[in-house]
């Protein structure tokens, strides 16, 4: 499979497959990230099905940050569109789909 950015419509943003929501990262490119969903439809603090965390990794006791997270920034279903934002499919994410069964 490619690894190659897929660069999709420029005016709309992908949408994801059943089973997954999109995370959004970056405003032009912006790249649209997979997070699997569970049986509930809750995407529970997932990393990205190209393995970048959302969140950071925290001392369960003090709440320090141990590990920042991999994708500062980003919008879980929601984004940036318009006819001058680049809209790019993460091809490691895409690529993954199907490796699980929503």
């Amino acid at each position: 499979m490619s690894t190659a950015p897929h660069w999709v419509n420029a005016h709309q943003m992908p949408k994801p497959p059943e089973g997954f929501a999109a995370c959004r990262v970056g405003w032009n490119p912006q790249i649209t990230h997979l997070v699997l969903l569970d049986s509930k439809g809750s995407n529970g603090g997932r990393p990205t099905m190209c393995r970048l965390t959302r969140f950071p990794t925290r001392d369960p006791h003090t709440h320090r940050v141990l590990l920042d997270a991999d994708l500062p920034g980003w919008s879980m279903g929601g984004g940036v569109a318009g006819p001058n934002v680049e809209q790019i499919e993460c091809p490691a994410c895409y690529a993954r789909i199907g490796e699980v069964a929503p």
